[in-house]
């Protein structure tokens, strides 16, 4: 017997789901420059948290936001695991944010499994 899907119960699942993503991701800030030199991290912080949003069955969009102590280019790494502990990462990458896009990373994760 199929069920029907509340709006209420679309926001708890929808909540739900951001908040796995968000516990299972972690982020971390590297100063980078132009030249081969080594990434040196830089502080920083995550003031804003991650968000999610438009979700297909293998995929969703995260962004973050990291406000670094200096100006300048940051790299910055990303995983998705299925735990709290990263033994189990699904994906990675890493993307550069600067002050022209005020530092926020937005990053399209693919290959994730369904329903999870």
């Amino acid at each position: 017997m199929a069920q029907s899907l509340t709006r209420r119960s679309f926001i708890r699942y929808s909540a739900l789901g951001v908040s796995a993503v968000a516990v299972s991701m972690g982020v971390t800030g590297c100063f980078f420059d132009s030249s081969d030199s080594p990434i040196i991290p830089i502080k920083g912080k995550f003031s804003h948290g991650v968000a999610s949003g438009d979700p297909l069955s293998q995929r969703v969009i995260l962004w973050t936001r990291f406000l670094p102590e200096q100006d300048g280019k940051v790299v910055v790494r990303w995983q998705v695991a299925t735990d709290a502990t990263f033994s189990q990462v699904v994906n990675d990458g890493q993307a550069t944010v600067q002050a022209s896009s005020d530092y926020t990373l937005k990053v399209d994760v693919a290959g994730l499994a369904p329903d999870t």
